[in-house]
């Protein structure tokens, strides 16, 4: 393939083939097992695994429940989320389509956001409609749509997934997320997140449910800070607790704008189980709270 002309270092070679689908031959078992020993140096120990970032891909090989589809697909997580709490608390889907070419701006605010509901990273802000290139965009989503998450994460979630584009409100620019981690249905911390129109600008950092930071950080993004508790804090602190009921372990992703918590997603494997925590002790601290069956 074109795209993987560039990669001199193996290892690159396997990450482009891994990310285009192309290792979709092998098992899931094999893929996490691969990819681990790739991204850390180490070897993954699914019989024992003590790490948050090791069960997680754990979770991958052996947690296949499908009810997970449902949860990671952005569209229909928002009926899942208003029949449990509310459609005031869903960010209202204005327009889906199949395909890339079907999107029509007549039909369309001046503000939207556009998205697809089977991946991560699929968003175009459109903050004046006129200025935006349809053709450029029509592209972008074209491309996205043929992708299937699934084979280059195996997150299983992602597998069933049937793609879609599908506009929804804008909200705004200054939007802060709050990430709930929740552990067998309890909340135990989260992270704040500042700068999400753009990933390169995000900040962010963790606090625990009474508002203190936590001892620990990850190196891929900038520190946030100190920021002001959400108004509504108690009340996402609850939404975090129903909707993480009955599932291992899920970050349950809102936001708080004009005096509403809404939700934002479902995340069930963040960084796909690689994240970088300093001190490198808690990445088996927080492992401690995730109990595999």
């Amino acid at each position: 393939m074109k795209e993987l002309k560039h990669y001199k270092d193996p290892k690159q070679i396997i990450y482009g083939l891994n990310n285009h689908g192309l290792l979709s031959w092998m098992s899931d078992k094999a893929n996490v097992k691969l990819i681990y020993r790739l991204r850390t140096g180490k070897a993954l120990d699914l019989k024992n695994p003590e790490t948050f970032n090791e069960k997680l891909q754990w979770l991958k090989v052996y947690d296949h429940n499908p009810r997970y589809t449902n949860l990671v697909d952005k569209v229909t997580a928002k009926q899942v989320v208003g029949r449990l709490i509310g459609e005031e608390h869903i960010v209202p889907i204005i327009k889906t389509w199949e395909k890339a070419e079907q999107i029509d701006l007549s039909m369309l605010p001046d503000q939207f956001v556009l998205k697809c509901n089977h991946d991560q990273g699929s968003v175009v802000i459109v903050r004046d409609k006129r200025k935006l290139n349809l053709n450029e965009t029509v592209d972008f989503f074209k491309k996205r749509l043929k992708k299937n998450n699934y084979y280059s994460t195996r997150e299983f979630g992602y597998k069933g997934i049937i793609p879609l584009v599908f506009a929804e409100n804008f909200l705004g620019e200054s939007i802060r997320d709050y990430k709930f981690y929740c552990f067998h249905g309890e909340p135990l911390f989260l992270y704040v997140g500042q700068g999400l129109t753009c990933d390169h600008s995000l900040k962010i950092d963790y606090f625990d449910l009474d508002w203190n930071p936590m001892p620990f950080y990850r190196t891929d993004y900038e520190r946030l800070g100190k920021v002001p508790k959400p108004r509504h804090f108690e009340e996402m602190k609850e939404i975090a607790k129903v909707l993480s009921k009955d599932v291992p372990f899920v970050r349950i992703d809102l936001f708080e704008e004009n005096s509403t918590v809404y939700f934002s997603e479902f995340t069930l494997c963040p960084a796909s189980g690689f994240m970088p925590f300093v001190p490198e002790e808690y990445d088996r601290i927080i492992g401690s709270y995730l109990h595999l069956t």
